[in-house]
């Protein structure tokens, strides 16, 4: 910082200052060469040209296709239908959430978080198309011995009965 000041600082004294010319000269005509600047050099090349082996055959998108039924969604949807009339009278929370790395549920990563309107709750999830499992607590707040529990698996369809 204290070289640039001082380089700035003598090129301003020195715009003034020619003793064959008297016209003023400007900062930028002191610090812009007069000189052009020649193009930079060009690298050599070489004489031969690597040789370039094909080990794979050349890979054209053209020719790929999909199945009709495939969607190209990253999503995939599961109908979630809770009907169990013995909690209708119970105030409930129901957790929808992705198993942890432990196999037990990730309360902090849920699909849904709910309560039971008369025994009953009926609602769309979409997990990701990666997910294979989801978990569900039903808490029963009159019961706080430990929520019922139940598993979805993606082998169990797109539909999840709960009854």
């Amino acid at each position: 910082m204290g070289y640039q000041i001082l380089v700035i600082s003598f090129a301003v004294g020195m715009a003034g200052c020619n003793s064959q010319d008297s016209k003023p000269h400007s900062v930028a005509e002191a610090l812009i060469p007069s000189t052009p600047v020649s193009s930079p050099v060009e690298p050599a090349v070489a004489d031969s040209e690597p040789e370039v082996v094909d080990s794979e055959p050349e890979v054209s998108t053209t020719n790929l296709s999909a199945d009709d039924a495939f969607t190209f969604s990253n999503q995939q949807s599961v109908l979630l239908d809770i009907n169990l009339p013995e909690l209708s009278e119970e105030r409930t929370a129901v957790n929808v959430c992705y198993p942890a790395e432990d196999g037990s549920i990730d309360r902090g990563n849920c699909l849904l978080q709910s309560s039971l309107q008369e025994g009953a709750l009926v609602a769309e999830l979409s997990p990701g198309a990666h997910q294979t499992s989801l978990l569900m607590e039903i808490w029963d707040f009159s019961d706080l011995s430990g929520p019922m529990s139940y598993s979805w698996s993606y082998s169990d369809g797109q539909n999840w009965f709960i009854r």
